[in-house]
């Protein structure tokens, strides 16, 4: 299992940060009127510590590139970016053709055809966003009877609504991303514990 610890979360923080007023339609929006890498702008979503592949507690996070030409639309989609770059951090490690979005970030076409060209992979969203518990609901179904095997009853109820396949080279950007945690985190160890000493 991948897990990246401030995906969602990041992007509520930034919101409630630096555009409290803006709804998340909004912010995907603000953020498809940038380009691919932000102008230059990096944003590393270590806000809560990381767990794949860094176990790190003291990981923090940062923007990295910031100048005078950057606009909210630029940091909106440097964090939609930095997200999904932690993500396919995850994605390192395992083997799959394809991925299946469910959830929040599954509502956002501009974030789906982010996601696949980061992921350099097909996107594909199912009808229903819902994902462990109708993942729960579908097994119970089988054991009840209603369907013979858990094949049988998936091709019912999950069945696909979009597909996004990779258009945008994101391979350099990706990489880039990937040496951040390194380059930083140093200086982080050293913040987390200035920070304890003022307590």
């Amino acid at each position: 299992m991948g897990v990246t610890l401030s995906a969602g979360d990041a992007l509520e923080w930034f919101r409630k940060t630096f555009a409290s007023q803006t709804s998340y339609s909004e912010l995907m929006h603000l953020a498809s009127q940038s380009v691919p890498g932000a102008n230059g702008l990096l944003f590393a979503p270590y806000i809560n510590g990381e767990r794949m592949p860094h176990t790190d507690a003291k990981a923090r996070g940062s923007f990295i590139g910031i100048d005078r030409q950057h606009t909210l639309e630029d940091f909106a989609r440097a964090v939609v970016e930095g997200i999904t770059y932690s993500l396919n951090d995850c994605l390192q490690f395992m083997h799959v053709d394809q991925v299946i979005a469910i959830g929040g970030g599954a509502r956002s076409s501009f974030w789906l055809q982010m996601q696949a060209d980061i992921f350099n992979r097909p996107v594909i969203t199912r009808a229903s966003e819902q994902g462990p518990g109708y993942g729960a609901a579908i097994i119970a179904t089988v054991g009840c009877g209603w369907y013979s095997s858990l094949k049988e009853c998936a091709r019912d109820y999950l069945t696909i609504s979009s597909t996004y396949q990779p258009s945008n080279e994101y391979g350099k950007a990706f990489k880039t991303f990937q040496e951040v945690y390194n380059a930083t985190k140093l200086m982080n160890d050293q913040l987390t514990d200035f920070r304890k000493s003022l307590k």
